[in-house]
């Protein structure tokens, strides 16, 4: 009703009008807001406690450059585009846990290649390379079960000792009695029966005693003729043709 009442009306109507954001004024806010929230994302993205030292610093270089390329992008879809990189980026860098886990499997492949390799079984005679292989296989299965590297290394000591303590053939053959007789596989006889001194020592050279040495003769058990200090005679008893002898001598388990 007056015009000091229609410039108050005038100055209210552009005060409202100001206070109404325009396109690009919009746009910024929600630039700057998408931004906020991208880099919240990013920094809640990864807990720094889960990394070991070296890729703790490798997590706050990802972390930074991907901040400083959020902060360069010009609309929304570049800073959706640099919070994926800058997550791809964070995503190759492992956690303790998996450099953890990756260190066993190495340490578990290691002590495996380490087991086959720590016996020759062309030293062994087959009942020990059975027990050998047996050994092995085992070892592996322990090494396999172990949930650290202190039990692969435990799982690795414990089949060494099991393998250390099968003897090879040169251990068992330095053990075992030798027999020595006045024939072999190629004496012929010409009488069905005669008297053959057999002499029979245990590993330290000394003679073993008769009752610990078994003589055959096609089957048949020979009696002993003599028995003394150094050697054991016995009686044989051939027949016409091919004869088929065993002398075993036992000393403990050899």
């Amino acid at each position: 009703t007056t015009k000091a009442g229609v410039t108050s009306a005038l100055d209210s109507a552009k005060l409202a009008i100001d206070a109404i954001k325009t396109d690009s004024e919009m746009t910024a806010d929600e630039l700057a807001n998408a931004k906020q929230t991208a880099k919240n994302a990013l920094a809640t993205y990864a807990n720094a406690e889960d990394y070991r030292e070296a890729q703790k610093t490798e997590l706050s270089s990802a972390i930074t450059n991907g901040n400083n390329a959020i902060d360069a992008a010009a609309d929304i879809t570049a800073v959706n585009s640099a919070l994926a990189n800058a997550k791809a980026v964070i995503d190759t860098i492992k956690t303790n846990a998996q450099l953890t886990a990756e260190e066993l499997i190495a340490a578990k492949t290691a002590a495996k290649t380490t087991l086959e390799s720590y016996k020759n079984s062309a030293d062994y005679r087959d009942a020990q390379k059975a027990e050998l292989q047996s050994a092995i296989a085992n070892g592996k299965a322990a090494i396999d079960a172990a949930t650290n590297i202190s039990g692969v290394e435990s799982a690795l000591a414990t089949a060494k000792a099991t393998m250390d303590a099968i003897e090879t053939d040169a251990e068992i053959t330095a053990k075992e009695p030798t027999i020595t007789t006045p024939f072999d596989a190629e004496t012929v006889f010409t009488s069905a029966r005669a008297t053959l001194d057999v002499f029979v020592k245990d590993a330290t050279g000394n003679k073993l005693s008769a009752s610990k040495v078994t003589v055959t003769v096609n089957g048949e058990a020979a009696t002993i003729n003599w028995d003394d200090t150094v050697k054991t005679s016995y009686n044989f008893v051939f027949v016409e043709g091919e004869n088929t002898v065993v002398i075993t001598a036992t000393d403990g388990k050899y």
